[in-house]
Formats: structure tokens, sequence, C-alpha cells
């Protein structure tokens, strides 16, 4: 009788191992998918991150090959978009250079466009000179020397989710090359101001 009641009381153990084990396997299972989870959202912020969405990659082209550009973060606050990159000057001189801003959004050489057709207002600090709205603005371009440029876009569409074109137009008396149209294409847009986007160093 004892020996029968030892074997009841062995298979209540393994009965009740066999119930932790599965509640530990269904524990491990939802840990995993949820590191899963977060691994697709890091995955989607890393996409931003390299300009790699469904409307395709960050391109963007200067003037010259005298003039490279290096697109550094995107930030989005409501309806005002923030856009930091740096000019350098690969001349064998410094530049004197201009941009323009455009303060209506019909500008024939500076605006924005987003992915539902509209066009914005368009300021730009370069190299810690502000932009007046459809005036040339000068800053110096040192040789080899990178020089923060940032883009404000006003008026931005809060259902937009992607700017498709922004034109800047960039101008130097020193190095006729140089002059000519900053182009950015296909630029993702993040909607939480908090998460501002880095592209790059």
């Amino acid at each position: 009788m004892k020996t029968k009641n030892n074997i009841h009381i062995l298979f209540i153990i393994l009965f009740l191992l066999n119930v932790t084990n599965l509640s530990a396997q269904d524990f491990f299972k939802k840990i995993s998918k949820g590191i899963d989870n977060v691994t697709k959202e890091i995955d989607k912020v890393s996409s931003v991150l390299t300009g790699e969405q469904a409307g395709g990659s960050i391109n963007f082209s200067s003037p010259s090959k005298l003039l490279k550009l290096n697109p550094t973060k995107i930030d989005r606050d409501g309806n005002k978009v923030v856009i930091e990159f740096t000019a350098t000057n690969l001349s064998d001189k410094d530049v004197s250079y201009a941009v323009r801003g455009c303060s209506s959004g019909s500008c024939n050489n500076t605006y924005a466009i987003d992915n539902l057709g509209n066009k914005s207002r368009v300021q730009i600090v370069f190299g810690g000179e502000v932009s007046q709205y459809n005036n040339r603005t000068w800053t110096i371009l040192p040789r080899n020397v990178a020089v923060k440029m940032v883009v404000y876009i006003w008026d931005f569409d809060v259902k937009a989710t992607n700017i498709t074109q922004i034109c800047i137009e960039g101008y130097t008396r020193d190095q006729k090359e140089m002059s000519g149209n900053i182009i950015f294409k296909n630029v993702p847009i993040v909607e939480n101001k908090e998460e501002s986007v880095s592209l790059g160093n």
C-alpha cells in the first residue's frame, strides 16, 4: 500500500513538473515574441536611419563634385520639419556661398514638396547665417571644412509621411561650377517629435 501511495505521489510530482515545464515554455515563448516585436521596431528605425523605407532611399545631389553634402538628421515637430546636413568645399580655395529661402512655397528654385503634392515654405540657416525669404544669404565655405546647414520646412502637412523633393538654390561667384541646386529626394519623415532621426555622422 505504501509503495502504491509512493507511486501516486511520484505521478503527481511528475505531472506538476510537466505543468511547470509547460508554463515555463509559455513564459519563454512570450518573452521570445516580445523580443521579436522589439527587433522589428528597431529594424523600422534602422531603415529610417539609412533612408530605406517603402518610399525608397534618400537621394541627394550636389550641383558640383566640389561641393560635398552629408545629411545628418531629420526632426519633425507638428507642421515643422528640420533637416540638418553639412556642406564641404572641396575646391582649392575658400568660397563665398549663398543659398536662397522661399516664403510662399511657390519659388522656382527653392521649395519642398511632400508626398501629397503640397509645397511648403523653406528657411535655411547656413554657417550661422539665417536666410532671408526669397533673398540670397551669404556665408564663407572654408576649403575642406564641413559647414552645417539647417533647413526649416514650415506649414508641413501633418498627414504627409515623406518629402518627395527638396530643392535649395545655391550660388557662388568664386567657383561658378559650385553654383546650382542642392536636391534631396524621398526624405522619410518621423511623426513623433521625440524621435529625431540621425542619418549619419
